[in-house]
């Protein structure tokens, strides 16, 4: 078996039980402080715009945050929250991670 496969497997025999009370309220914590940081990002004028023009030319059923409803397909979406996320700086940044690894895999 390869590594992926393993990771896989675990993730997908994995139950919310089995998760320790610690890590399903940090994780609970950090989902809330990266769409908080993709919310307060959206409001940046060149995200707006980047929004308002995939979802004029590309409709799709992906949300894009704080854009007042406006929907894309899901890359392009996950696009624009992922760049309004790290828009303002104020997305987490856990001390024993290397940047900031929320913001670019929640949007995904």
């Amino acid at each position: 078996m390869t590594a992926e496969r393993d990771l896989a497997t675990f993730a997908a025999d994995l139950s919310f039980s089995d998760i320790p009370k610690a890590v399903r309220d940090r994780a609970g914590l950090t989902v809330a402080d990266t769409v908080g940081a993709i919310v307060g990002g959206s409001t940046d004028d060149a995200i707006r715009s980047l929004a308002r023009r995939w979802s004029e030319t590309m409709p799709g059923t992906a949300t894009v945050l704080g854009s007042d409803g406006l929907e894309a397909p899901a890359p392009p979406a996950a696009f624009c929250n992922g760049a309004a996320g790290t828009g303002l700086e104020l997305d987490e940044g856990p001390r024993f991670a290397a940047g900031h690894p929320s913001v670019h895999g929640l949007p995904a």
